[in-house]
């Protein structure tokens, strides 16, 4: 009898680390349509799980996909534009 080899459950870099989503339950959390996130699995702007045919997102790849999405907003970023706007109000038209 041949003996069986054992296979790593999780190879390096697979592990999900948490529960895997369906696709209605990461549209949920993200407050979008179901299609959006069809959309970024078919055009691999995030990372899947195939389970059969079934697509599963692992609650971890979902939060780094928002996080990577984030912009700092500063405080100042429409000074320079206001300043020149009220300017353009002070000259006398012509």
């Amino acid at each position: 009898m041949a003996t069986r080899r054992s296979v790593e459950a999780h190879p390096a870099g697979t592990r999900t680390g948490g529960r895997l989503l369906s696709v209605e339950e990461a549209a949920t959390r993200l407050g979008t349509p179901v299609r959006f996130v069809r959309r970024l699995v078919q055009e691999r702007r995030i990372p899947f799980h195939k389970v059969g045919r079934y697509v599963r997102i692992a609650e971890a790849d979902l939060d780094d996909f928002v996080a990577a999405g984030r912009v700092d907003g500063t405080p100042d970023v429409g000074a320079p534009r206001l300043a020149m706007v009220s300017a353009r109000r002070r000259q006398p038209a012509p």
